[in-house]
């Protein structure tokens, strides 16, 4: 570790290069300035600010001791910080993920390594999480070190260090979000299996320790936001797939006291991993995403309505952002070595340049503590991940007393068509009236679903034996498809018959039924889409409980 240091000559070549990128949604694409690409800015020990531009500065304050990224980070009842989880460094095939979690004490400036997750044995990245009324923490979901997204859940409780086993989520997910209700409940919202983006959305109650399942979303999205509103409902924004083509400008609306979901408009583009941030009078701000968007939208939540306001200087992707205790917006760094920050003024809609980082970050965690300052945790530096840690110290600002403004010319965006969920069953594909030869394809040996399992996840080709309410998963070249056993169905000539249930692409396809005619030994075959559905047969186990053995294949 060394100490960072600054000429004056460096500082005067800061200050113009940060005057002449301030504007209100100026394009900059230039080249980048080296210390956001060459590396030299090395993880410091000192406790010292770094440049300040009129609007405050960085501070350096103490350590991690586990290097992390893409994990998650609330403030505790105490108004202490904790961390939990993330995706560490190290050798080998396997990239860790972390059963760990720290907490940071602002009066001392200090890390507390906590107790390791008990429900998590290997691994957490990005998990949700949540401070539930009691001041215990909620994490569930995230992927392990064998990148298998997780049902499994755990409270800590900061009082004793402990974590306890907490209910199962009803399906696997990552990448979601958890969303404290103002009744105390938590909504667990998308995220995806790995298979498609999720539509299933549960609640959370700490007064039972249950999970329950609740009305879905219209349209499936993982990497997306949700944010509580002031009058208790969800805004559920963006999000989509991994890629930038597969994400989504649509928005909606949970209701909790009606279980309902309304469609809530578009975004001015489609935005993964954006940063959300509350204003002050209650509206919402969606900037940034991947591709490195610069442009930012608003969410007013008392017209149910999107507009655009002025866009930030640098396009970010992989960036974090925090409503500041005076009204302001920060976001920090982001995608290829970034170590700037810029501030929105929600009175003249219009950003400016802030600080820079001491240490160039993305996929860090950016939070505003209690007393004002914008902690940055962990996250990707340009050699390695970040144990770094560092508060950003706003300078004096007074909030004016009038409404928040549009920037930019700023003026509605147009909601275009609304969602809706067609139940029209899996023939909408189609290509239910393919015919296949059973002669012509071989299967696998079948899996066996254990008792307590919801889906068995299988290759393609791969069959799987389970029992009603169960499911078979098998990830295909684009979206991954999830067969559901429902029920068995009596048919007049005696043969073999039951129902499934099909997803795919984050949509319900509707249900189909599969029939193995009286004394005939080959599969029953259906196909929809690209993919085919076989019915190879059913059983008893040893409790005497139907199940089905079904696959998921492409010819």
């Amino acid at each position: 570790m060394v100490n960072k240091t600054i000429s004056a000559l460096s500082i005067s070549l800061l200050l113009l290069v940060l005057a002449a990128g301030a504007a209100c949604g100026k394009d900059d694409d230039s080249t980048p300035a080296a210390s956001q690409t060459d590396g030299t800015n090395t993880e410091s020990e000192s406790d010292s600010p770094s440049v300040v531009v009129g609007e405050g500065a960085f501070v350096v304050s103490g350590e991690l001791t586990d290097r992390r990224k893409d994990h998650s980070v609330m403030i505790l009842q105490d108004g202490t910080l904790m961390v939990a989880g993330g995706r560490s460094s190290g050798g080998g095939q396997r990239v860790p993920r972390l059963q760990s979690g720290e907490i940071y004490d602002p009066a001392t400036k200090e890390w507390k390594y906590l107790a390791l997750m008990v429900n998590a044995d290997l691994g957490r990245e990005h998990p949700a999480s949540t401070v539930l009324p009691d001041g215990r923490v909620l994490v569930t979901g995230g992927a392990n070190s064998s990148n298998d997204p997780q049902k499994t859940t755990e409270i800590y409780d900061p009082a004793a260090d402990t974590w306890t086993v907490g209910p199962k989520m009803k399906v696997w997910r990552w990448k979601h979000t958890l969303t404290s209700l103002q009744d105390g409940r938590v909504l667990i919202v998308g995220g995806t299996d790995d298979l498609s983006q999720l539509t299933k959305v549960s609640i959370y109650d700490p007064e039972t320790n249950e999970i329950t399942a609740v009305a879905e979303l219209a349209e499936g999205r993982s990497n997306h936001a949700a944010v509580l509103l002031d009058d208790g409902r969800v805004l559920v924004a963006g999000g989509g797939k991994r890629e930038i083509e597969d994400a989504l400008t649509s928005s909606e609306i949970y209701d909790p006291a009606t279980d309902t979901w309304t469609f809530a408009g578009r975004l001015s583009e489609p935005r993964l991993f954006p940063v959300y941030t509350m204003l002050s009078d209650g509206k919402v701000m969606l900037v940034g995403g991947r591709g490195k968007l610069k442009g930012a939208d608003i969410f007013d939540p008392e017209t149910d309505t999107w507009s655009t306001t002025c866009a930030m200087s640098t396009g970010r992707s992989d960036f974090a952002g925090s409503t500041l205790a005076d009204g302001r917006i920060m976001v920090s760094g982001g995608e290829g070595n970034l170590d700037s920050t810029e501030i929105y003024n929600p009175w003249t809609g219009e950003w400016s340049a802030g600080p820079r980082m001491n240490l160039p970050r993305n996929r860090h965690r950016q939070t505003t503590l209690p007393s004002g300052r914008a902690f940055i945790t962990g996250g990707q530096g340009p050699d390695k991940i970040a144990v770094m840690t560092e508060y950003f110290e706003p300078g004096p600002f007074t909030a004016p007393s009038g409404p928040t403004v549009l920037g930019c010319g700023g003026g509605p965006i147009d909601p275009g068509d609304a969602l809706i969920v067609e139940d029209e069953g899996f023939e909408r594909t189609g290509s239910a009236d393919r015919t296949l030869d059973a002669d012509t394809v071989d299967f696998a040996e079948a899996v066996v679903a254990a008792p307590d399992e919801d889906v068995v996840v299988t290759p393609l080709g791969t069959p799987a034996t389970f029992r009603m309410g169960q499911g078979v998963a098998s990830p295909g070249p684009v979206v991954g498809t999830l067969v559901r056993f429902l029920e068995v169905l009596d048919d007049p000539d005696g043969g073999a018959s039951i129902r499934v249930n099909l997803r795919g692409g984050g949509w319900d396809l509707g249900n189909m039924d599969l029939t193995i005619p009286a004394g005939s030994t080959e599969p029953a075959l259906k196909a929809f889409g690209k993919a085919w559905v076989g019915f190879l047969g059913y059983s008893t186990d040893a409790a005497g409980e139907v199940m089905a053995t079904l696959v998921v294949f492409e010819p």
